[in-house]
């Protein structure tokens, strides 16, 4: 498995999981320190890659990609993976305000069009899977990149290395004020994760100046996150907030709680 976004736990938020009593029952029992360590991966971040022996353990609770001897399977798995995902080419390469934009009327067409993109930003995510030390140049060009999503994918994975990625965080610094709305998000999601820089006012800047719904609720999932999993104090209202619609006034009801 491999996870690209690994920081966020799978408990983060999502209003309809949470109407059920059982959800809200396991996330009382973790913010009250009752669960066991496997109990409470759910609400926990996790590696970019996950290894599972589904024999000797069908429920996949123990990972095994650290495991030196299951090296050369990870490797080999990880290999026919990145081969499948540039192949297709696989759109998730870019955030969701692209697709509903661009590629949602001939998804085909337009993949096969930004394919060399796709390869290059692919690439950058898997530095993720990486040493830090093998990773940080390829993460600085790419920070440097003048294309928007090559900036985009550096935060990410800075954000993914978490404390490691420290190195980076001065030129990360100068990201919350890109060009490109979703990249503020992802170089606030890295420093507030490091606790390099507060992430709350770049945020609130992306929310209080952007057009769309899409790009609205992503960053709303960074608030989400930030605030849920690492404590950060946002104090958000409708009036922080451009755009409408979507999922947008979900996040806010729950924020607003």
């Amino acid at each position: 498995m491999r996870f690209f976004q690994g920081y966020y736990p799978d408990g983060l938020r999502n209003n309809y999981r949470y109407r059920m009593l059982a959800y809200q029952q396991w996330r009382d029992m973790h913010r009250a320190g009752k669960l066991n360590a496997v109990q409470r991966q759910f609400f926990e971040s996790k590696p970019p890659e996950a290894l599972y022996d589904l024999e000797a353990d069908p429920h996949e609770l123990h990972n095994l990609a650290a495991d030196p001897k299951h090296a050369a399977t990870l490797a080999d798995l990880r290999r026919q993976l990145g081969r499948r995902m540039r192949a297709m080419p696989d759109l998730s390469y870019y955030p969701e305000t692209v697709l509903v934009a661009n590629a949602v009327q001939d998804p085909v067409h337009f993949a096969e069009t930004h394919r060399d993109e796709i390869v290059r930003l692919a690439d950058i995510a898997d530095l993720g899977t990486r040493p830090f030390d093998q990773a940080k140049p390829g993460l600085e060009k790419a920070i440097h990149s003048g294309n928007r999503w090559d900036r985009y994918w550096a935060m990410t994975v800075c954000a993914t290395f978490g404390d490691a990625a420290r190195p980076l965080a001065e030129q990360a610094k100068k990201l919350l004020a890109d060009d490109e709305l979703l990249v503020r998000v992802r170089a606030a999601e890295f420093l507030g994760r490091i606790r390099a820089a507060d992430p709350v006012p770049p945020l609130i800047g992306v929310l209080q100046t952007s057009d769309s719904h899409v790009t609205t609720t992503i960053a709303l999932n960074a608030v989400v996150y930030l605030r849920s999993t690492l404590g950060y104090k946002f104090g958000i209202s409708k009036k922080d907030i451009k755009a409408r619609g979507g999922y947008v006034s979900r996040r806010l009801e729950y924020l607003a709680k």
